[in-house]
């Protein structure tokens, strides 16, 4: 759709996609497929034409994230899918994939998430039920970053700057054993004095960097909005923007909004809706307005 909502169209249609990524330069879109107990990685261009199967396989495949443009982070669990099942969250073993020879390389395990950094050679891993994030790069063994906090992608969340030389993150930190207040944290890698607390908060909450650099958005609880200016790191602006259908959001490449997707109409008659939000004003513009449930909510540049 456009960015007032206007001209919404369908670009891929098929049953099972999930987790639709952008390429860096925008111009190639990835996601996963489950259909007929199999899931499978598809690779198509930003307005769907072109579409191609990447990987296909019966055991449970997750698209992570792009690395570069020709380069995509997946993790594969072992043993066939069973939604049943309670499995280990270290059954998963996580690689990359080469778009050009299709070559796949392990380079971790367990249940992560997973940040590029702009050089598109590393890129920052926080895993399941272990402490502190990790610096992976294509030709180096991994560091480590953050180790006094304890890491659980579902409810935990970071992001590194747009330069790739500072990350910001939302948790608990727990020094000398003693667990301090849930808030924001920032530290710039390669740096030996630590995090500092940026902001202290009472709940979940989910963090990004605007794409200029300018501001660091926060979203707490998936209610409330706090920008802050990512030079100074101190709350320029707060908005109460809930309820959302989900504890997050994506900035606008403009870097003026970000969207989310809200819940609207009163008790027993609630839509989901994508929602622009005014990061200086606090203003919300509905975007869409339909019987369909919005989610997954992304923003992509066709060229």
């Amino acid at each position: 759709m456009n960015p007032d909502g206007t001209d919404a169209r369908i670009l891929i249609s098929a049953t099972g996609i999930g987790n639709l990524e952008l390429s860096p330069n925008g111009r190639q879109l990835a996601f996963e497929k489950y259909s007929d107990g199999e899931f499978s990685i598809w690779l198509a261009n930003s307005d769907g034409s072109d579409l191609r199967l990447l990987v296909a396989t019966g055991e449970e495949t997750r698209l992570k994230t792009w690395l570069n443009e020709h380069t995509l982070l997946i993790g594969i669990r072992s043993g066939p899918f069973n939604p049943d099942q309670l499995r280990s969250p270290y059954d998963y073993v996580n690689y990359t994939l080469d778009l050009q020879d299709g070559g796949m390389q392990p380079y971790s395990s367990g249940v992560e998430r997973a940040v590029p950094l702009p050089s598109g050679d590393q890129w920052i891993t926080c895993t399941y039920g272990d402490f502190g994030l990790r610096l992976h790069s294509l030709d180096q063994d991994p560091q480590e970053l953050f180790p006094h906090f304890f890491m659980t992608p579902w409810w935990s969340d970071f992001d590194v700057s747009p330069s790739g030389r500072e990350v910001v993150l939302c948790l608990h930190h727990f020094a000398d054993d003693q667990p301090q207040v849930p808030g924001v944290y920032h530290q710039r890698i390669g740096d030996t004095q630590g995090p500092t607390l940026l902001c202290s908060l009472t709940a979940h909450c989910a963090v990004q960097w605007s794409p200029d650099g300018k501001y660091i958005a926060v979203l707490e609880n998936g209610e409330t909005l706090y920008v802050l200016d990512a030079g100074t790191k101190k709350v320029k602006y707060q908005f109460s923007i809930g309820p959302l259908a989900e504890p997050s959001f994506v900035w606008s490449p403009g870097n003026d909004s970000v969207l989310v997707t809200k819940i609207f109409g009163t008790a027993g008659q609630e839509s989901v809706e994508l929602a622009r939000v005014n990061i200086e004003t606090g203003v919300i513009i509905r975007l869409t307005d339909n019987d369909v449930n919005e989610s997954e909510v992304d923003w992509v540049t066709i060229q």
